[in-house]
């Protein structure tokens, strides 16, 4: 027979249940008590492997009578938290799971286990759903460039790496936050010179002062010759934004082939 407790935290109360020597908490009523929408979090629970095996299902006392409702164990509580995308939500709910996910555990585990320190969760399941969970916010800190969002999943990777007792990689250490438009131009000037001083033809220009070039065809040349540089979006509108620029889309007959191109028109001191 389940034994019933309620522990208070964050300003409201989390009920859990003893069940012999194990600890089991109603998702519905917890997922309230952080605030995350019940029905979301329910299919969430559903289609992960890990939790979808710790479920249970057991009569919770209500005021309208005993409702059964899915619960899981005490030390799945990590996993579930630690797998929410918070980000989805507003940034108060955003700091109320950061709350739940940096203290919750250790306060049901010291009020049911004791005082002593609350151990890094040893089940199985929740190590897996946390490892996951930490592998995900790596590859999206490789391929995320803004610095606002880099910096919000590793804060996110902070709090599971301080769960664990592990050492939090330094953000520079996974991926790099893009490069402001205004410090792209510089490079790219240069890059337009190091294609000269290699021998590269770019400049469609027939006019002293005056350099074109087809963009696409001037990156293709920087990949030849190992010259770093963002994609051509990202540098196009660097150009638009901070560069010399008379015009991006000029057609004229090109110096190189003699026929019509269509080019980007700078007024630059250099020769292509």
């Amino acid at each position: 027979m389940p034994r019933f407790e309620t522990v208070p935290f964050a300003g409201t109360d989390i009920l859990a249940a003893r069940l012999g020597d194990q600890v089991r908490v109603p998702m519905k009523r917890f997922c309230e008590a952080v605030g995350l929408p019940w029905a979301a979090q329910q299919q969430r629970i559903r289609r992960d492997d890990v939790l979808r095996e710790g479920v249970s299902m057991m009569l919770i006392p209500s005021d309208g009578g005993p409702q059964e409702q899915l619960t899981l164990p005490l030390d799945l509580i990590p996993g579930f938290l630690f797998t929410a995308e918070a980000k989805r939500y507003a940034p108060e709910l955003r700091e109320r799971v950061r709350l739940f996910r940096a203290e919750c555990f250790r306060v049901l585990h010291q009020h049911f286990f004791g005082a002593r320190s609350a151990p890094v969760p040893v089940d199985p399941g929740a190590a897996a759903a946390i490892a996951r969970e930490g592998t995900r916010l790596v590859q999206l800190l490789k391929r995320e460039t803004s610095p606002r969002v880099r910096r919000y999943y590793h804060d996110q990777l902070d709090q599971i790496c301080t769960a664990q007792g592990i050492d939090t990689p330094a953000i520079d250490a996974i991926g790099a936050d893009a490069i402001a438009p205004a410090e792209l131009v510089g490079p790219f000037m240069r890059g337009l010179e190091t294609l000269s001083t290699m021998g590269v033809v770019w400049n469609h220009s027939r006019e002293p002062g005056i350099v074109a070039f087809d963009l696409a065809e001037v990156l293709a040349h920087f990949d030849a010759f190992m010259i770093d540089m963002p994609a051509i979006g990202i540098i196009a509108r660097a150009l638009r934004q901070n560069g010399p620029i008379i015009d991006a889309t000029v057609p004229m007959i090109s110096n190189i082939t003699g026929r019509h191109r269509l080019c980007w028109v700078f007024k630059a001191d250099i020769d292509g």
